[in-house]
This record gives C-alpha cells, structure tokens and sequence, in this order.
C-alpha cells in the first residue's frame, strides 16, 4: 500500500496561514493608521480653536482698551448705553447690549477744541457695537458730517438725539466702521451713579460704568468661552 502525500495539504495550510496572517497584519496597520490619523485631527482641531480663542480674546481686549479712552473722555450725560431693556432709572444693568454710543471731545484728527472760556468742545461722538453676526465693530461721527450738532458746541445732544442718531441699533445690519472683535455672545453693561453705595460700603465719588464681554458657547467641550471684565471712569 503507498504511503498518502502530505505536501498538498501542507501547500494549503500555508497559504491560509498566509492569507490570515496579511489579513491581521492589515486590520493592525489600518489600526495604527486611524489612531495617527485621530491624533493628529484632534491635535489640528485643539490648535485651531486655541488659536481662535487667542485672536478673539485680543479683539476684546482692544475693544476694552479702545472703550477705555473713549468713555473717559466722555461725560455721563453724553453716553448712551443700546439696550432692549434698560433700566428704568437710568442706572443699573444693561444685559443682551447692542453695544455703547459716546460724545467725543475731538475731531477727526484726534485734536481737542476749547471756548475762549476754557470750556471744551464736543466735535462728534464715536459708536461700539455688536452686528448680527456677532462681531464688534467701532465708527465715528464728526461735527461735519452731523445735522446737530452741525458745529463744534459746548452742549451737544446726547448719541441718540443727534440728527441722524449715533446709536448701535442704526449700525447692526450694516457692517460699517472698524472691525474689533468676532464671536461676542454677550455684552452687558451696568451703570453705576455718583455717591451710589458700593459692596465694600464706601459711596462712588462719580458715576462710572462697568462691562463684561462674553465671547464663544459657554458649556461647549468642543468649543471655547472667553468672559472679560471693565470698569470705565468719565472724566469731563
């Protein structure tokens, strides 16, 4: 009796080690693959949104900076805060803001102006404000360019009884003036008056504004949330 080849068999045996061997050995490299490729989309991802974060909290900033100057060289009565409920009195806090229109003491050349009396000139006023696509802009307004004041003047009208009113409300749709900052969610103001009693018990020697700036989706594990806080002192 002849003794049954065996080398077929083993032939085949091989050749499905073979095959099952490039299958695992595929499955792992296309593991490895996707694991390279997850790290670095979510590594690009995180650098985007650091980096967008990054520019918007310099956009606030200088937004801040700007409001800064602005309102110091403005006066109580010649600020106009754009609200859809403000307060009452006047005084208090102005959430879901459109933003803050100002009287300006100087021209379009940034010179300041005076009566033979010493008193100071009001040449313009300058606007913030947040358009509908959530971007916070800034424009001015001078004498010139004005019905009243149509000249330079000691007492102007406040922001929104010049003629055509400077106020955010007239801007939102229009994209007009210098763009500041992207991505504002949030902006509220509070008013606070002269001789008001303040959390540490001591009264404020003169009216003063406060701002916070929200910016980004508050509680987004995939997004960013910037909240940045002020506090603006009028001066003339």
């Amino acid at each position: 009796m002849k003794p049954t080849s065996t080398a077929p068999t083993r032939g085949r045996a091989r050749r499905a080690m073979t095959l099952l061997e490039i299958t695992i050995s595929t499955a792992l490299v296309s593991i490895v693959f996707l694991a390279v490729f997850l790290i670095i989309d979510k590594g690009m991802r995180f650098y985007r949104l650091n980096t967008e974060a990054n520019d918007c909290q310099r956009g606030v900033l200088s937004f801040l900076s700007r409001l800064n100057s602005a309102l110091q060289n403005s006066a109580p009565q010649l600020i106009f805060i754009d609200s859809p409920a403000p307060p009452p009195s006047g005084f208090g806090s102005y959430p879901n803001s459109r933003g803050i229109s100002y009287a300006s003491p100087f021209d379009s050349s940034g010179k300041a102006r005076f009566d033979t009396m010493r008193q100071l000139y009001w040449q313009g006023y300058g606007c913030f404000y947040v358009d509908n696509e959530g971007q916070m802009r800034y424009l001015a307004r001078f004498a010139a360019q004005l019905t009243t004041p149509n000249q330079e003047t000691i007492n102007p009208p406040p922001p929104q009884d010049a003629a055509p009113p400077v106020v955010p409300a007239s801007f939102l749709s229009s994209k007009q003036g210098l763009l500041l900052a992207k991505n504002i969610t949030g902006l509220t103001f509070v008013k606070h008056d002269k001789d008001e009693v303040q959390p540490n018990g001591r009264k404020s020697k003169k009216a003063f504004y406060e701002v916070t700036v929200e910016c980004g989706r508050k509680g987004d594990p995939l997004g960013y949330w910037i909240q940045l806080h002020s506090s603006f002192f009028p001066r003339n």
